[in-house]
């Protein structure tokens, strides 16, 4: 086959990478070429660990989680997608794409709320994988959480100010999430001027596993004791 058509320079390069990277000499151009293509490619991986980062502030409160670009592609998850997240828990987040000027390209950013679920503090490790098969939920248990039990930025709140619609309230903000037994969730009142939250805690899910929540899903609500 003749050599493609390129400078000597660069074809040079691709054979020294090849080189190093094999301890021997490509029998062609396309051989080294192959070699530093394969180098260039992420290695798709089931699990990655990474440092836990603080999320940007517009994620606070969203159950989302931002990955670098070549975490997404190691995992091949698209952002957008769920991923399984772990530390001496285990939640389920929607991963979406870190800003491009985000320095940090071996860290996971979670707001306190997803720090809580997965039982890490920043700076902590996590390990993330990709999740799939989650099922739809047929009910979702919430409980009022011990105003003590956690401690976040955001006011705290009774449920008396998420109105007589409480469940409507809950099922509108946690529609299209994914949620696990035991996930703390901020619910924010109607009045979002008011810039505080009831945080809850999912009890009881059906079926009993991670799941998504969709319209049809039915919310009940409990009075913790």
């Amino acid at each position: 086959m003749p050599r493609p058509n390129v400078p000597d320079r660069l074809i040079e390069e691709v054979e020294s990478l090849h080189e190093n990277r094999q301890s021997y000499e490509a029998g062609s151009f396309q051989e080294a070429l192959a070699t530093v293509i394969e180098m260039a490619t992420p290695k798709l991986v089931e699990e990655v660990g990474l440092l836990v980062g603080k999320s940007y502030p517009d994620d606070s409160g969203r159950n989302i989680v931002r990955l670098h670009r070549d975490t997404f592609q190691q995992l091949d998850v698209p952002p957008g997608r769920p991923v399984e997240i772990t530390g001496k828990q285990t939640t389920i987040a929607t991963a979406e794409e870190m800003k491009k000027a985000d320095p940090n390209p071996a860290t996971i950013r979670m707001d306190g709320f997803v720090r809580e679920n997965v039982g890490v503090d920043v700076d902590e490790s996590a390990r993330v994988q990709r999740a799939s098969g989650i099922p739809d939920a047929d009910t979702v248990t919430f409980e009022r959480t011990a105003s003590n039990a956690v401690t976040f930025d955001l006011p705290d709140t009774g449920l008396e100010d998420l109105g007589t619609d409480a469940t409507e309230v809950i099922h509108r903000q946690v529609r299209n999430r994914y949620l696990s037994r035991r996930d703390i969730v901020p619910i924010m009142p109607d009045d979002e001027s008011a810039n505080r939250a009831v945080v809850l805690t999912v009890t009881e899910t059906n079926p009993e596993a991670h799941v998504y929540i969709n319209d049809s899903t039915e919310i009940a609500l409990t009075e913790s004791e």
